[in-house]
């Protein structure tokens, strides 16, 4: 059985995107590990992670990628 079952996730996998729906080793396949990884839970006990990706644009100035996941699927981001 193949890994990505969606041809669009191929596709951002080759292009070193992401889209919601991905899973974790997805996006860790597109983009690589995060430089901080934050966990919390709902009332509910939903695990809830926000990964925290750096990258520098030159020696003094680092731009920040933000992407959420609930459960272990991508849910949105700010980038």
């Amino acid at each position: 059985m193949p890994r990505l079952l969606d041809p669009t996730f191929e596709q951002h996998l080759q292009d070193k995107s992401v889209m919601a729906g991905m899973s974790r080793e997805q996006v860790m396949d597109a983009w690589g590990s995060p430089y901080q990884m934050n966990v919390s839970y709902t009332e509910k006990g939903i695990r809830r992670e926000e990964w925290v990706y750096e990258d520098w644009l030159d020696s003094s100035t680092i731009k920040h990628r933000y992407l959420y996941f609930d459960e272990g699927k991508l849910i949105g981001g700010w980038y």
